[in-house]
This record gives structure tokens, C-alpha cells and sequence, in this order.
């Protein structure tokens, strides 16, 4: 039901950037809408507050939406994803499990972020290799405002991607996240890619 939701959020974002990719200028953007929205989706939650902090601030729980941009997961800007799912497991609300991370981009003509792009699939890659015995996906979203052909990105994933597909934006819906590894999606006004890591 989780993945559902963010299948649905992200399709319907794809859709919005896909009709006008300039309605959105920077990432933050694009993150501020897919956070909002998604926000939507899911009731606040009971967290438990760190020991530290149960004195001073006089409580030991409260409640709280699961969608969180830059969580700081154990501390460490390697663990901050652009937009988290955090799941309450007994532990303080500062270092909750991360059962779904989305890394995204936006690049144009003037301004390539794909560079950083590949940096940050390491990064979801890497989560996923450390989380073995729990549910992680990790999802990367890269949103380009001109066009891409399937060479331009065979291109800028040589050797990373095991596959790489082009999808027709007509079956958008289609869209199946699974529970665990990595969704990578690069989406740009006519196209839509998916690569397989």
C-alpha cells in the first residue's frame, strides 16, 4: 500500500513535468511538490523521542508525518536522501529505519545534473547493500527539460546500468515498484527511461 501511493504520487508528477517541464525551475521544486503530495497520502505516526530530549522537552512520544526531505539518518551526509518514508521501530525519531529513499535531479540544456545523478544512485546503492535483512527501495528520479534519446543515455551509463528501457509515456500507469532495490527513472518532456542496476 506504501509503494502504491508513491507509484501514484510519482506518476502523477511525471504527467505535470511531462506537460511542461518548465513549470519547474529548480530540484527543490520538484522535490517541494512530490513532498507535499506525498505528505497527503499518510496519517502521522507515533515516534518515540530521543532520552536526551525526554526531560527537556517533557514528552517521550508524539506523532508525526513519515515524509521527511534531508532525514538524517545516522548521521551523515551519505545517509541524507532529497525525500525519505521513515518507519517507527522502537527507536527515536532521529534514527527511524528508512524503508524508502528518492534521490532526484533536474537537469536542462544549460545546467546537466546528471553527474551528480549517477552519484546519487551510488548512494541508493549502496543503502540497499547495507540494508540485507530489511525492506529498502530506493528510487531515483532524474527530470531533464529538453529532450534524450536512448544513445544519450546509453551514453552517460556505460558500464553502470545492466539494462536500460524506453518506455511509452502511454503506459505511465504501468508502473510496478518493488517492495526492495532500486527504481531509477530519467524523465524528460517525450521520454521516459528505466534502467536496471
Amino acid at each position: 500500500m506504501t509503494i502504491k501511493k508513491f507509484e501514484n504520487v510519482i506518476i502523477d508528477l511525471i504527467k505535470k513535468f511531462n506537460s511542461n517541464p518548465f513549470s519547474y525551475f529548480y530540484e527543490e521544486d520538484l522535490r517541494a511538490t512530490l513532498a507535499f503530495n506525498l505528505s497527503k497520502c499518510f496519517n502521522e505516526i507515533k515516534y518515540k523521542v530521543r532520552s536526551d530530549f525526554t526531560k527537556s522537552l517533557n514528552i517521550n512520544e508524539f506523532y508525526s508525518n513519515p515524509i521527511k526531505c534531508e532525514y538524517p539518518q545516522n548521521k551523515g551526509k551519505e545517509n541524507r536522501f532529497d525525500l525519505v518514508y521513515i518507519e517507527d521501530v522502537g527507536q527515536d525519531f532521529y534514527n527511524c529505519e528508512v524503508r524508502i529513499a528518492v534521490e532526484l535531479k533536474l537537469g536542462s540544456h544549460i545546467y546537466d545534473r546528471l553527474g551528480k545523478f549517477r552519484q546519487d544512485i551510488e548512494k541508493l546503492q549502496n543503502k540497499l547493500n547495507k540494508s540485507i535483512k530489511s525492506q529498502f527501495l530506493g528510487i531515483g528520479l532524474y527530470f531533464y527539460q529538453g529532450e534524450i534519446d536512448f544513445k544519450s543515455i546509453k551514453e552517460w551509463f556505460p558500464q553502470n546500468a545492466k539494462d536500460i528501457e524506453e518506455v511509452p509515456l502511454s503506459v505511465l500507469e504501468n508502473i510496478d515498484f518493488k517492495p526492495r532495490g532500486l527504481e531509477i527513472l530519467i524523465i524528460s518532456k517525450n521520454s521516459l527511461f528505466i534502467l536496471s542496476f
